[in-house]
């Protein structure tokens, strides 16, 4: 795994072949389109999904409700 010194993990997200990113990342997100508007648009929905679940764990994590719901 490719975690910086610091212990943070390195997140990708890529279209075409994944390139060396791909190799690197210790989670990797990749989106085996050759069109770059659509695998950007693929990445946002990533983007999405992502940050709702961080917001959760934050919220709860300082014993607060979720402003925003996951649906389940």
């Amino acid at each position: 795994m490719a975690s910086t010194k610091e212990g943070a993990k390195i997140i990708s997200m890529t279209g075409y072949s994944g390139g060396r990113l791909s190799a690197i990342a210790d989670y990797h997100l990749h989106v085996p389109i050759d069109d770059m508007q659509i695998a950007e648009d693929i990445h946002m929905t990533f983007d999405h999904m992502i940050m709702q679940v961080f917001w959760k764990h934050l919220m709860e994590k300082d014993g607060q409700e979720a402003i925003y719901e996951i649906h389940r």
